[in-house]
């Protein structure tokens, strides 16, 4: 399909986001730890985790691909720890696929893979010879996926896939003797939180559907707590008070806030906030000094545990969102009558819910599109970092005191793709984060002796953006639209779905909405991997094209190699694996050039909007077909590797939103109307749409 004026979200894409540092004036507080991959390319360091006082985090020097890596916050200290995969095309598949870090005593757990096994769970004593596989538990290159990982008593608990596919809850003290399962379940565990010596979660049995549970460790022990609902849909299990909070629906009072002792009789609902079947969508759940506090429709609330203690703390034009725990106070965005997303505080009370700096001032707000997606606020020791823009310099690293002067600008950054990537971590009193500047690309820097802020003058950044106005404004028209590659949805039933989706600008009845304009179902394979289904014979088609212009005709220095039958004689014997026929067209060999980016300058590639691993499926396809000379049913599918998996997918749901700073939109008589909206994501008569939930006219 062919896009016009569309650009691609790409918010669960998270070795996209890239930051750009610009030039400060005291930019010796702000330093470039390593360039890890050397020039303007990035390694896009990432899922930061503390360990044995030093940063492990997840890098691609350019050699090794995307692998473990470990800094004491020196440039020599800032070393790979092991390539588990060899190899480095990480996009080619040469990469160990970290995920899930989690430190337990002397050891970091995470989920890898290498040549020898699928995803399973290894171990790191931060050393390379320490870097180990614990145990490959769907042995064979399956992969058992192991996630939902929790420290508890000394041991790790998480979520894995046996060599039979079923999954269950497993345990691990670091050896292969002792990675056993628990419990086996009927589909995947969910939601695991530690709590007062046992282990919380959903879990559905195959008798009882999906239901909260609980565990000591033992499998006698891992036994149902209550069953609220029949294939209810249990969320966002938070510990505060010694009491497991979490967002359940038992069918009579909607979704609402629920709580659990971990006894049948202990596990109830705590209040009925919108009474009867409708819901008030609790979300955001953060427990502060023992008090939960939360969003229900546009409101802040809190709770103790009972009825009565659970009240309205105050309310605004939109939820409160990235509620954050710093010394006792409870840190947000929010939106009220004055300001746009603004940054606030809490101490419970509605007096002492106050409004911490307007860093945009007016209606815009501060928290804009470039962060949507992103936990963006981080407390470290007393100071609170956060990335926003105030409207004249773009996107900036800020930190707050909690007072309205110590909230001040560290450092300017830019999103190149409409996306930020920061991350904040702490580790020895030095904070770490990942960024670029006008040398290098995405990597690690440091902000070392915080004190006075480091306060950029525009007059010393170097390219500034120019303030937003009517002349960068987003143009709504019915060709203006954004497409997702790789989008997850959960059904009320709580089964995933994945889609490949476009959505488009549609004025409707005076309403903004962007609704699903194209939707192409995702499967998800054994390995977690993504698929969609298309037709073959256009697959086919596409790949002809491709070949022929890139490889055939279209290359005189290729030799007419279209013609040759030796490629698809090859291919017929079985002597031409596609993952061999794949390495070949990306890295060339014996004298055939690589044909990469000759491939995706084709036109029906372009159209297709097909990534490069889907233009040489296709290619291999039509090579496959030209040696057994089949004939294709016109109603015939193949599934070709969709973008993302499931790891990485966007999850849309009533919390998902996005701003956009300035909208134009163009009225039937031609007038120019100027907007600032933030959109949520509902579901409405079947369809997928972004609504505004509010509108702000600029003047």
């Amino acid at each position: 399909m062919k896009k016009n004026n569309r650009f691609t979200l790409k918010v669960a894409l998270p070795w996209l986001m890239v930051l750009i540092l610009s030039s400060v004036a005291q930019a010796d507080e702000v330093i470039l730890v390593k360039d890890v991959l050397p020039g303007s390319n990035s390694s896009i360091p990432e899922a930061f985790v503390t360990f044995k006082n030093e940063l492990f985090f997840i890098a691609n020097d350019g050699l090794h691909g995307r692998e473990l890596w470990k800094s004491d916050g020196s440039t020599a200290g800032t070393v790979l720890v092991k390539d588990i995969h060899a190899g480095s095309d990480y996009k080619g598949g040469f990469s160990s696929a970290i995920s899930h870090f989690m430190a337990v005593d002397d050891l970091l757990f995470f989920s890898a893979r290498n040549e020898l096994s699928g995803q399973e769970l290894w171990k790191s004593d931060g050393t390379a010879a320490g870097t180990v596989l614990v145990k490959d538990i769907a042995p064979g290159g399956l992969f058992s996926n192991p996630t939902e990982f929790v420290a508890m008593n000394g041991l790790l608990y998480f979520v894995a896939r046996d060599g039979d596919e079923h999954y269950g809850l497993w345990q691990s003290d670091g050896t292969a003797t002792g990675t056993v399962p628990i419990k086996i379940f009927a589909s995947k565990p969910n939601n695991l939180v530690a709590a007062n010596g046992l282990l919380f979660f959903q879990g559905n049995d195959g008798i009882n559907g999906r239901a909260l549970w609980k565990s000591d460790g033992s499998s006698t022990g891992t036994v149902l707590v209550k069953d609220i609902r029949p294939a209810s849909v249990i969320r966002e299990l938070v510990v505060a008070n010694e009491l497991v909070f979490f967002i359940g629906d038992d069918d009579i009072h909607g979704r609402e806030l629920w709580k659990s002792d971990g006894t049948t009789s202990g596990t109830v609902m705590v209040k009925d906030i919108n009474p009867g079947s409708a819901t008030s969508a609790p979300r955001n759940l953060t427990e502060v000094n023992g008090q939960l506090f939360f969003a229900a429709n546009s409101e802040l609330w809190k709770s103790d545990g009972s009825e009565q203690g659970t009240v309205q703390v105050t309310d605004f034009l939109a939820s409160p969102f990235f509620l954050t725990d710093m010394n006792g106070l409870l840190y947000f965005y929010a939106t009220d009558d004055l300001h746009g997303a603004e940054l606030w505080k809490s101490d419970g009370s509605n007096s002492g819910t106050v409004l911490v700096k307007d860093i945009r001032a007016g209606s815009l707000g501060s928290n804009s599109i470039l962060s949507m997606g992103t936990k963006n606020l981080t407390a470290i020791n007393t100071l609170l970092y956060f990335t926003i823009s105030e409207g004249q310099s773009g996107i900036e690293v800020w930190r707050s005191d909690g007072t309205e002067a110590g909230t001040v600008r560290v450092k300017s950054v830019l999103s190149l793709d409409n996306r930020l990537a920061t991350q904040f971590i702490a580790v020895n009193d030095v904070t770490y984060f990942s960024g670029s500047d006008n040398s290098h690309g995405q990597e690690l820097w440091k902000i070392v002796g915080v004190g006075d802020a480091i306060v950029d003058s525009t007059d010393n950044v170097e390219n500034p953006l120019p303030p937003i106005d009517r002349d960068n404004a987003i143009a709504l028209q019915p060709d203006f639209g954004f497409a997702i590659p790789a989008l997850q949805y959960i059904d009320d039933n709580g089964v995933k779905h994945f889609f490949k989706t476009e959505f488009s600008f549609t004025p409707s009845n005076s309403r903004l909405l962007f609704e699903a304009a194209s939707i192409t179902e995702i499967l998800i394979l054994d390995d977690g991997s993504l698929a969609e289904k298309v037709p073959l014979t256009e697959h086919i088609r596409i790949g002809a094209a491709a070949y022929d212009r890139s490889f055939g005709r279209g290359c005189d220095s290729c030799h007419g190699i279209s013609f040759n039958p030796q490629l698809v004689e090859l291919i017929a014997a079985g002597s031409l694996d596609k993952t061999t026929f794949s390495e070949i067209v990306i890295n060339g060999r014996n004298g055939m050039p690589k044909s990469g980016d000759a491939i995706m300058a084709v036109t029906p590639v372009e159209e297709a909007g097909y990534s490069l691993e889907q233009a040489i499926d296709a290619i291999y396809r039509y090579l496959v077909n030209r040696g057994n000379g089949e004939i294709i049913s016109d109603t015939a599918v193949t599934q070709i590797p969709a973008a993302g998996n499931e790891e990485n997918a966007i999850i849309l749901n009533q919390d998902f939103s996005f701003n956009i700073p300035v909208l134009k939109y163009v009225d039937a008589e031609n007038i120019n109307h100027y907007f600032n909206v933030d959109f949520v994501f509902l579901t409405m008569d079947n369809k997928f749409l972004f609504e505004p939930i509010k509108i702000t006219a600029i003047e």
